[in-house]
């Protein structure tokens, strides 16, 4: 729980500080998502992401640094042992395309390297509890909508590993 607070603690911190360091063209998504995790009930997870346009390599190529955390978990129920829950984080760095459709309507997909931490808790007799961590590549795709010259609609669907997938939307904010 001590490295889950720590993790929460620094990503705040660096996504506050990426309002006085970020670049124009730089961009914050915040997103909620329905998690998708096999054998479980749906949940609900909240994403920030921080973008960087890498221009100097192609137009329509950037980086993104993403933490993503369950807000509901998503949840089972076994004869036996009774109601399973799953709570988990992510970080993660993706390499993104964007291609424009026209002046409003983008599409885009996403590929990149993530770090899980997975927490699975049992509220039966037992009360057992179990966490673990996993590192793997995820990838996504999705459209963006502008809304202005500053803001677009963003919505994803994004694989975080085989049992467990985001479909997401939010708020796309450029500085």
């Amino acid at each position: 729980m001590l490295f889950k607070n720590r993790v929460l603690f620094s990503s705040v911190i660096a996504l506050s500080s990426s309002f006085v360091l970020a670049a124009p063209g730089d961009y914050l998504n915040a997103q909620l998502a329905i998690s998708d995790v096999t054998g479980f009930n749906s949940g609900l997870s909240l994403a920030a992401t921080y973008g960087h346009p890498l221009a100097s390599v192609h137009k329509n190529l950037s980086f993104e640094a993403e933490f993503t955390s369950s807000v509901t978990k998503p949840e089972t129920n076994d004869f036996f042992l009774g109601k399973i829950n799953v709570s988990y984080y992510t970080l993660a760095g993706y390499g993104v395309y964007a291609q424009p459709i026209n002046d409003k309507l983008g599409i885009r997909g996403r590929i990149g390297v993530l770090y899980e931490h997975v927490t699975v808790s049992q509220g039966g007799f037992s009360g057992f509890s179990g966490s673990g961590t996993d590192t793997g590549i995820s990838l996504g795709g999705g459209i963006t909508y502008a809304i202005d010259n500053k803001m677009n609609f963003i919505a994803e669907y994004t694989i975080i590993e085989s049992d467990i997938s985001h479909l997401s939307a939010g708020i796309q904010y450029k500085f």
